[in-house]
């Protein structure tokens, strides 16, 4: 089936004295929750197993980051 994954980031840099720089990084992955499948269990058709998903997308999560620059 079709797979509609949407990811976003959101980040912010913030000047630190002595010419350093912090950058905050929000990572969300799989925004919309949309469940499909990555891999099916068997592709013969004769099998019980037929096209049924054995591997599916991981649900919505979220990454906070921080990156230090000099």
């Amino acid at each position: 089936s079709s797979q509609t994954l949407l990811d976003l980031r959101v980040s912010h840099v913030f000047d630190l004295p002595h010419n350093g720089h912090v950058e905050l990084l929000l990572d969300v992955l799989n925004a919309l929750n949309q469940t499909s499948e990555e891999r099916l269990a068997d592709d013969n058709y004769f099998s019980q197993n037929f096209a049924r998903p054995s591997v599916l997308v991981d649900p919505r999560r979220a990454m906070l980051g921080a990156r230090l620059t000099f």
